[in-house]
């Protein structure tokens, strides 16, 4: 079934709510560092170009360990995605489509996720 593509702005980052399980007192979290997408260079879908592929980076911050309790050390996360391989590309590059998305690789939940915001261009 064709899904439509993605288009500037359709690439978010969500940040996991879980604690790590060395925070024994569970007051530390994720924070967002930085979501960087990358767009095509030709092909568009009502004047915004469409993306190719993301990155996102995630810091651990906060909380205690031990007893005495000592502050858990920073935490980094990140996550990449590519387009997916269809017929329709960008100069030779794959292009995000509706739904694709990646998991962090320390916290399954740290995400970058494309929600198409258009319904015109799609692809197989």
């Amino acid at each position: 079934m064709p899904k439509p593509v993605a288009v500037e702005g359709d690439t978010q980052a969500e940040t996991s709510t879980q604690k790590l399980k060395a925070d024994s007192n569970q007051t530390g979290s994720w924070q967002l560092i930085k979501l960087e997408v990358m767009t095509g260079m030709k092909v568009s879908a009502g004047g915004k170009k469409v993306e190719v592929t993301a990155m996102a980076s995630w810091m651990y911050a906060g909380g205690t360990t031990g007893s005495p309790p000592v502050p858990v050390p920073p935490v980094p996360d990140m996550a990449q995605l590519q387009g997916s391989s269809t017929i329709l590309t960008d100069s030779g590059m794959a292009i995000l489509l509706d739904g694709d998305e990646a998991a962090g690789s320390v916290d399954g939940d740290n995400k970058i996720v494309v929600t198409a915001s258009q319904k015109i261009l799609h692809t197989d």
